[in-house]
């Protein structure tokens, strides 16, 4: 059972800066996201088979510190050492992006590390809950044979606080619904996951193609006493639907939505859309980004 409490939710924008012009502030009963309000996790272990593997070594400024992966596993200092996972590979010239988990007792983090050649030159890291998605400049190597990998992964049991939901965003639809106040649903094999959107990126001028809007969120199963965090796609040339991808879940490691486009409406508030991100930032662009 959720714990029953108030949160105050108040617009934030994308990459920590305050917005231009905030939304109003909603009170939400926390029961209403079907979350509890903490997330207790197992530890996690499991042997993954992906088609690359990742080698990334360097350094970037504080708090990431030094990046140590090897053939998709290893660690992100982020004040500390928190063992790391890599699990997407996106091609998106000139950079090639790897997004992963950095896992502490206490944190649970979303990482990217954007390689351009055989260059580390950037890592962006976002908090599940928090900190705010931001990105400091980084040195180092990337050595990224395609090749199928094996990798044991384990990472430790995590204890967080349910993230604060993050408002401005709707999205309507049959088997998706994110509500004004950040919170919603996904209907999935036949079950109904409620939905926390903790983040986002306005990628709708600055990173290409036709422009896009990543709601970086989180999903609660039940059933299977795990959570699924994923990226919803609004792309703007597709505005009857949503494209969800890039899932990863603790504590099974499994991704259990894949890609997955759904008919839908949705909608942006304005102080959702003041704020595109900074070169070089380019988003974790959606899988046909680049098609034709």
């Amino acid at each position: 059972m959720a714990a029953r409490a108030s949160i105050l939710l108040l617009a934030l924008a994308a990459c920590g800066d305050p917005p231009a012009a905030p939304d109003a502030a909603i009170a939400v009963d926390a029961e209403v996201s079907g979350f509890p309000a903490t997330l207790t996790l197992p530890a996690s272990s499991a042997t993954i088979t992906q088609a690359f593997a990742a080698t990334i070594t360097g350094a970037a400024g504080a708090p990431v510190g030094a990046v140590a992966l090897a053939a998709n596993t290893g660690t992100v200092g982020l004040d500390g050492t928190t063992l790391a996972f890599v699990y997407e590979e996106q091609p998106f010239p000139p950079y090639t992006l790897y997004q992963g988990f950095a896992i502490g007792a206490a944190r649970w983090d979303v990482f990217w590390a954007y390689c351009m050649n055989a260059a580390l030159v950037d890592v962006y890291d976002e908090g599940v809950g928090a900190p705010r998605l931001f990105e400091r400049a980084a040195t180092g190597s990337c050595d990224l044979p395609m090749t199928t990998t094996t990798t044991t992964v384990a990472l430790p049991a995590i204890t967080i606080p349910a993230p604060t939901p993050l408002a401005g965003y709707t999205v309507e639809g049959p088997a998706i619904a994110v509500h004004h106040d950040g919170t919603g649903w996904l209907r999935i094999d036949g079950a109904q996951l409620p939905l926390i959107v903790f983040g986002d990126v306005d990628c709708s001028t600055v990173c290409g193609g036709a422009g896009w809007h990543e709601l970086h969120t989180v999903f609660w199963d039940a059933a299977a006493q795990r959570v699924i965090v994923a990226i919803i796609y609004l792309e703007a040339d597709r505005p009857g639907e949503v494209l969800i991808t890039y899932g990863r879940a603790l504590p099974d490691l499994s991704d259990p939505i894949g890609r997955r486009t759904l008919t839908a409406t949705w909608t942006i508030s304005a102080a959702r859309q003041h704020h595109p991100p900074r070169a070089p930032f380019v988003g974790m662009p959606p899988p046909r980004a680049l098609r034709p």
